[in-house]
């Protein structure tokens, strides 16, 4: 494992927890990620949503047990996925509520949601291309002898978790409340 991506470990298991939440809003309510899809030109059934949801949590629980190889690209993999959604949908200039991200209709898509997106697939490729490390019960190589610092690990990669939503969701929606004019 590289130096690089054992300081990226933190955040990368952050990324993995956030695609592992985006599958399970997704699964539970998949409709809003359908109209999205479809309104990008590709047609997407309910199943194939739910289908695809299943595959992100497989694949955000996998990439953090262990983040090495198939896992950390498939990480990276997703994140390229949905930056493209987006990025398609702001080129188009389409009239998106939302992206779909999180099965509800509250994160239209915007230059920020395209940037942490890219920055996540970047963050997931250089974990995958330097080699990952023992994962979330290795503690990303990081050695942690009290049960406190193991605490405060998975605290702090749960708020990065946290705040990646945030901006996601937390931002479309300030946007899309600014530009109704609330909060004047």
């Amino acid at each position: 494992m590289t130096r690089l991506a054992g300081l990226l470990m933190g955040p990368y298991l952050a990324l993995a927890g956030l695609v592992v939440l985006g599958g399970v809003a997704k699964l539970a309510r998949p409709s809003e990620t359908a109209k999205a899809i479809a309104k990008v030109g590709v047609v997407a059934p309910v199943a194939t949503v739910r289908a695809l949801a299943a595959a992100e949590v497989v694949v955000g629980i996998g990439a953090a047990v262990e983040p090495r190889g198939l896992w950390a690209w498939a990480l990276a993999a997703s994140y390229v996925g949905f930056t493209a959604l987006v990025l398609a949908a702001l080129v188009l200039q389409l009239p998106l509520a939302t992206c779909g991200c999180f099965g509800e209709p509250d994160t239209p898509p915007t230059l920020s949601h395209v940037c942490l997106t890219a920055a996540a697939s970047a963050m997931a490729g250089m974990v995958a291309a330097g080699g990952g490390s023992p994962g979330l019960f290795g503690m990303g190589g990081v050695t942690l002898d009290s049960w406190l610092a193991k605490v405060a690990w998975g605290l702090a990669s749960i708020s990065t978790c946290y705040l990646g939503y945030l901006g996601l969701s937390g931002l479309g929606r300030l946007k899309v409340s600014l530009a109704r004019g609330e909060g004047k």
